[in-house]
């Protein structure tokens, strides 16, 4: 009886041995993942925020076929001429580019708001998109800064703007 008695608690505690390894290893590898989480944060604001601070024109692609791929969707921002470049979400406007026209739905910041629905005249000239009126008056001239098959950054008056696919 006593040795049953010894058996049954060895293997009682081999059990709760083994539950305890468990649960420390599900410890870990949570932790870790918390851990790989907040490090592609900080890795993704940092390849925003380069992108938005580069100095020369980086273009990964043919424009046309890059721009009219799919919709564009602003995600942050910085203004270059500040002292500090402090990275801004910015307000998820959309930019579809077509042929010759750019239809922006911009965004409003406030709930339940109405989006509004703007399509302008536009063309490319080297590194920029060239924003018109129907006269083809200047009126806007955007640098592209960053463009490949995921990613575009725009410099629009030292408003660096960074977009993605949504």
């Amino acid at each position: 009886m006593i040795v049953k008695l010894v058996v049954h608690n060895l293997k009682n505690c081999r059990i709760k041995s083994r539950l305890l390894s468990a649960l420390f290893v599900s410890t870990l590898l949570l932790l870790s993942n918390v851990v790989l989480a907040q490090s592609q944060q900080m890795d993704s604001q940092q390849f925003v925020l380069n992108a938005l601070l580069l100095e020369n024109a980086s273009i990964n692609g043919d424009v046309h076929f890059l721009l009219m791929k799919k919709p564009w969707e602003a995600i942050a921002y910085i203004d270059s001429a500040a002292a500090n470049s402090v990275l801004k979400e910015a307000v998820p406007d959309e930019y579809t580019f077509d042929k010759d026209k750019l239809t922006i739905v911009l965004s409003s910041s406030q709930e339940g708001s109405s989006r509004n629905e703007q399509d302008l005249n536009y063309c490319l000239e080297s590194n920029s998109i060239v924003i018109y009126k129907d006269s083809k008056a200047l009126n806007l001239v955007w640098q592209i800064i960053y463009l490949d098959s995921d990613y575009l950054v725009l410099d629009i008056d030292g408003l660096r703007l960074f977009l993605i696919h949504p």
